[in-house]
């Protein structure tokens, strides 16, 4: 395009850097946008959102976080980006932050936009919708003030093709914590049903 004498406008730049996030090229996406501020070409929530999704992908940490807190000055609807910050530490093993931001961004917000619902007695949880890393944390400040807890589960937000299905990725939390006792739906494979036991 540059070669033609076509400057790439902000659409452009925003596709660029999303197919490269797609794709798993951290590098090449923090490269075009480089590029986009040096041509004066103004940022927005997509630009910053795709960016983070890259740079989570890609385990950079310092990277995610300054494009999100960079996002937050101008942007309102921060679900998705906070949601992809949350998993990144999680990821790299920083609960300490996941929680903090997890708060920061409240979680009654968390609980109110991806359903508890009661129903014959029970309490379901549907994260469908979800990062794994907001699910995780939800269930179990859940759990840490009930017994129970019924939760569907789905691939997750942004799962790639190679990524665990929300299912297995819970299960595995379950199993570091000796706490809480799972088992499957007994006619819905896609259900998990979550007991903490309580101290004795």
């Amino acid at each position: 395009m540059q070669s033609n004498g076509i400057e790439p406008d902000r659409i452009t730049y925003n596709i660029l850097i999303n197919a490269c996030a797609q794709g798993g090229l951290v590098n090449e996406a923090l490269a075009i946008f480089k590029e986009m501020q040096s041509k004066g070409v103004e940022a927005n929530q997509i630009t910053y959102s795709s960016l983070i999704n890259a740079c989570a992908q890609g385990r950079y940490v310092s990277e995610a976080l300054s494009l999100l807190n960079k996002l937050k000055e101008t942007a309102h609807d921060l679900d998705i980006p906070y949601q992809m910050m949350i998993d990144l530490y999680l990821n790299t093993g920083d609960y300490q932050n996941a929680k903090a931001l997890f708060l920061e961004f409240d979680g009654r917000f968390w609980k109110s936009l991806f359903h508890f619902k009661e129903v014959a007695k029970k309490t379901i949880f549907d994260c469908h919708y979800l990062a794994a890393g907001v699910a995780i944390l939800l269930i179990e400040e859940y759990l840490d003030r009930d017994d129970m807890l019924e939760i569907i589960t789905g691939r997750g937000l942004h799962s790639k093709k190679d990524s665990l299905p929300m299912k297995d990725v819970i299960t595995i939390y379950f199993k570091r914590r000796p706490d809480i006792r799972f088992t499957d739906h007994p006619t819905n494979p896609g259900r998990i049903t979550a007991v903490r036991e309580k101290a004795k």
